[in-house]
């Protein structure tokens, strides 16, 4: 639920004293490919790779916020 809420907050518009807003979906595609590690965690072949995959976004949103 974290890396989804960061997703949506990241993509939502900027503070930008311009009159057009701009969302940024590219933060969308960390959560899919989040959503897409922990789902081949389930899988025994895939458990590593998922994993990996899963922590590394994890720690990329910790590192962007502390």
């Amino acid at each position: 639920m974290v890396v989804l809420f960061l997703s949506l907050w990241m993509s939502g518009p900027g503070i930008g004293e311009a009159n057009t807003q701009t969302y940024r979906l590219y933060f969308l595609i960390l959560f899919i490919l989040w959503v897409i590690g922990f789902l081949l965690q389930f899988k025994k072949r895939y458990r590593v790779i998922g994993i990996v995959i899963t922590i590394l976004l994890v720690m990329y949103y910790l590192v962007i916020f502390l």
